[in-house]
């Protein structure tokens, strides 16, 4: 295993938090773009799912956006795409799932009739000259696709605030009010839409160095006692009421996001079980540094320790096997 491997490995930790959040501000700008020039569309939460036929099964889209006459547009992020060609066809592949759109779920997950609808990829500025004729090609025959674009860019003027710019490059959506938007290239800045509180820390399941992150810097220093100890009952509480947040009425957290990071955590040695549920905080909270690259590079080592034990089980099965041959013949 190469020497740089640990690096590798936790820059590919890094680049997926990066890459979920990024997501999640796409979402809130969306969201927050379109309610102020149209409130009576509505922008449904990240977790609604979609009814699949041919086979029936559920779906859930990055973001769902439906006027009052149930004109539904189901939008796909990518904030990034590799440009070969078998990335390229899965994901046209995914995408044409939802051709076969046959109800969205409401809150209670009964059906909700569509009336029309159609599929918009939303894709980094950057991807988007490279993968553009690819998916219109594969969608030619198709009158409900679109792309949108995205850019993440900075602004000296806003003191280096990121802001994201949009724009809806080809084909138009089932959504007139939403062509209009987004062939006008809106822009929004992150300040304006997280001022007031409304951040999403998760939709659907996040890398688990994310979780850990949120957990580390947000959660345990509000809820561990004088001896570092906390349960699972109230991270969960704490989460659901800020760290999921849509609208003011709208959460939603997996126990198995929680548990996954909570079992990482142990791995590491920064917490340890000491009863069903409950767990004790056996490293300072007050980190020296980035928190993000301390966790990703401290899960890199524990990732590579661990594929190094697994080539050595390897070899050392091969070399019993190949004992075990040598004595058979």
């Amino acid at each position: 295993m190469p020497s740089n491997s640990i690096e590798q490995i936790k820059s590919k930790l890094l680049e997926d938090i990066t890459r979920y959040q990024m997501n999640l501000e796409i979402i809130l700008a969306i969201k927050s773009i379109v309610n102020e020039k149209y409130p009576e569309i509505n922008v449904l939460s990240p977790e609604r799912k979609v009814i699949i036929d041919n086979p029936i099964r559920k779906k859930t889209p990055d973001l769902i956006i439906h006027n009052e006459e149930l004109d539904f547009l189901i939008n796909e992020n990518k904030t990034s795409i590799a440009p070969e060609e078998n990335n390229l066809n899965k994901i046209s592949e995914q995408l044409s799932e939802y051709m076969n759109l046959s109800a969205v779920l409401d809150e209670n997950g009964n059906h909700i009739n569509v009336n029309d609808f159609s599929i918009n990829l939303l894709v980094n500025i950057e991807s988007y000259n490279e993968t553009k004729d690819f998916f219109l090609g594969y969608f030619s025959d198709s009158d409900n696709f679109s792309i949108m674009t995205f850019s993440s860019l900075e602004s000296v003027r806003k003191e280096g605030m990121r802001y994201y710019l949009f724009e809806l490059r080809d084909n138009f959506t089932v959504i007139e009010e939403i062509n209009e938007l987004f062939s006008s290239r809106p822009m929004k800045y992150l300040i304006e839409f997280q001022k007031h509180g409304e951040e999403i820390y998760f939709t659907s399941d996040p890398p688990s160095q994310y979780t850990i992150v949120i957990l580390w810097l947000y959660v345990f220093p509000v809820i561990i006692n004088e001896n570092g100890n906390f349960s699972v009952t109230s991270i969960e509480t704490i989460i659901r009421k800020y760290y999921g947040k849509w609208d003011r009425s709208r959460t939603y957290f997996k126990i198995s996001w929680l548990k996954e990071a909570l079992l990482t955590l142990c791995d590491i040695e920064w917490i340890k079980k000491v009863s069903t549920d409950n767990y004790q905080i056996i490293k300072t909270l007050n980190l020296s540094g980035d928190v993000q690259d301390i966790i990703c590079s401290k899960l890199a080592k524990v990732i590579y320790e661990n594929k190094v034990e697994e080539l050595k089980e390897i070899k050392k099965d091969k070399g019993v096997q190949a004992q075990l041959t040598d004595f058979m013949n």
